[in-house]
């Protein structure tokens, strides 16, 4: 089902129209407990059959879930349909406040039985003066009326769904406490059952009122709160100390917390659920030795502040090798499955250290070869501009010029993550449509044709407008894994003061005013750890290393690493602000 709303994601609105209806009638007709053949499904939604994979087996799927998931398909074809409020029927189609209000639930209630079947359209709702375009959903009443009947009994418990009031809330605070030192989750079946609600409820609010006395607060704040606090360089103990729980319980805490980021990744790829042959892994694996090395110094992330300084930089590297090019996708896919396999294996309830940092080192590796695979590409990027706009990317205004230059890097990076080398082709294929999607897209939203010469920008000089820093959005799991810039600046001015050392005594005395309080020994811990030399550098290898690599080398145990890496980022984010 979600192939089957993908493939229709760009349909024109009057083919969306005919979808949307035809789903709203399929699912009065679908039977939970019967199952139903995919190719009918899409035959009925779209009114055509599909062409059969080859395979000969026959794709069954049950009624039930299919009711679940039409809901969610309706809606999102609904997008490209580009309905109004205004051509609505009246009468017909009601708002989710006035649907809620009618059956007696919450709105959030009613959110949750959307994603269990019922059916919405997004509408462009009437503009207000003063204010903004918004996009709300609505419900047909009728078609609304048979989910209601489907989920007959989850919709009238919801409705008998009450808050307790301050009078029971006090109440079972106070059968608690009479029970005096026994277990929350028996002090809450005896609450409940005198106030007739459920045990889960009571314990809910116990819990809460501990809470509030400052007793078994990690469950709530711990995970982010502490997570925060130790990237910051504080102590586990000091911020226990703080939460009223042990330095333990915060460890724990934050491992749980960095385990739940990973596992909200999309890793998948250009190919979910295909495994690779064992050729194409040790092809993979042989890229990656010459995919290694993407930074020839510590500052060296490819990235200029102005568009004249993008385009120079462009035009000095020209268009890419397609060896490395290879290399360097096979090498970003290959750690990205690696990276799935090892987040697939940490245990959900005590996650391990070792297993979360393999897997950190591995995303911020695989960061690395995207950027160098986006670098390759900038040359496309100034083509396909010219070619759209009808004006070098150097000779439009300043703003408008930098917006276009980050649309199309946003588009680059989604079509490197879709991009699969085994499939042969290269990257500037899907590269080229989804910049040229890009660019069409910004210039609709500015409301203005291609350059013509009666509105051809002037050729100006260096801009002063600022393009954000495209290498640090390359890939969603840079926001927390991705070191801070002042580290960066910190370890590049150890790096700077250990090679001038060996020549300009002045230069070198400069360069350990700028690092700081930052020894070399930890600003080479700190380069290896976020891979910011090149290889043989300070023993680095090149690429972002485990705290394992560390250990082997002999720089110390785990647990002292990981106290030493926290201490040398608070110095070097101190020193790299200063």
């Amino acid at each position: 089902m979600a192939e089957l709303a993908e493939g229709l994601k760009f349909v024109p609105p009057a083919a969306a129209r005919r979808h949307v209806e035809r789903c709203e009638e399929l699912l009065g007709r679908l039977d939970p407990a019967q199952v139903y053949p995919l190719e009918w499904i899409v035959l009925q939604v779209t009114g055509y059959r599909p062409d059969g994979s080859g395979s000969g087996e026959l794709a069954l799927l049950p009624g039930e879930a299919l009711l679940a998931d039409l809901g969610a398909l309706t809606e999102r074809l609904s997008v490209n349909a580009h309905y109004t409020e205004d051509e609505l029927p009246a009468g017909e189609f009601v708002s989710g406040r006035e649907l809620a209000r009618a059956w007696g639930i919450s709105v959030r209630t009613l959110d949750r039985l959307r994603r269990a079947g019922l059916p919405g359209r997004r509408v462009t709702l009437r503009k207000k003066p003063g204010k903004r375009v918004r996009i709300g959903v609505v419900f047909r009443a009728s078609l609304a009326e048979a989910v209601r009947a489907r989920l007959g009994e989850r919709v009238t418990k919801a409705a008998k769904f009450s808050r307790m009031a301050p009078e029971e809330r006090a109440r079972a605070a106070e059968i608690a406490g009479a029970m005096g030192d026994v277990p929350r989750a028996k002090a809450a079946r005896a609450a409940a059952a005198a106030l007739g609600r459920s045990p889960s409820a009571v314990a809910r609010l116990l819990a809460g009122r501990e809470k509030d006395r400052g007793a078994g607060r990690a469950g709530v704040n711990v995970p982010r709160l502490a997570w925060r606090a130790l990237r910051l360089g504080i102590a586990a103990s000091a911020i226990g100390a703080r939460l009223g729980v042990s330095a333990a319980s915060v460890e724990r805490a934050v491992r749980l917390h960095r385990l739940d980021r990973l596992r909200g990744l999309n890793l998948e790829g250009a190919t979910p659920g295909v495994e690779w042959s064992a050729r194409s892994v040790a092809m993979a694996e042989a890229a990656l030795t010459h995919a290694v090395c993407l930074r020839g110094d510590v500052a060296g992330r490819e990235y200029e502040p102005t568009v004249p300084g993008h385009v120079a930089a462009a035009l000095r590297r020209s268009w890419p090798d397609p060896l490395e090019e290879q290399a360097l996708a096979r090498g970003f896919v290959l750690l990205r499955k690696r990276a799935a396999e090892v987040i697939a294996g940490i245990d959900r309830l005590h996650p391990s250290a070792q297993g979360l940092d393999e897997a950190e080192t591995l995303l911020r590796w695989a960061t690395q070869l995207k950027g160098g695979l986006a670098i390759g590409q900038q040359m496309l990027l100034l083509s396909t501009v010219q070619a759209n706009v009808g004006t070098a990317l150097q000779d439009l205004a300043p703003e408008r010029a930098r917006d276009v230059l980050t649309a199309c890097m946003a588009a680059l990076a989604e079509a490197i993550d879709r991009h699969d080398p085994e499939r042969g082709g290269r990257l500037a294929a899907p590269a080229g449509l989804a910049m040229s999607k890009a660019v069409t897209r910004w210039m609709s939203a500015e409301g203005r044709a291609a350059e013509g010469d009666e509105r051809r920008a002037q050729r100006v000089g260096p801009a002063a407008v600022v393009v954000p820093d495209w290498t640090a959005r390359l890939c969603p799991w840079q926001a927390w894994l991705d070191p801070d810039p002042a580290v960066v600046r910190a370890v590049a001015a150890v790096v700077a003061s250990a090679g001038a050392a060996l020549g300009n005594k002045q230069a070198a005395k400069k360069a350990r005013g700028e690092a700081g309080g930052l020894s070399p020994a930890d600003g080479a811990l700190l380069a290896r750890r976020f891979g910011l030399l090149a290889a043989g550098v300070m023993g680095s290898r090149g690429r972002p290393e485990t705290l394992a690599d560390l250990e082997r080398d002999g720089l110390g145990t785990l647990n002292a690493l990981v106290r030493r890496q926290r201490t040398a980022e608070r110095v070097a984010r101190r020193s790299g602000r200063g």
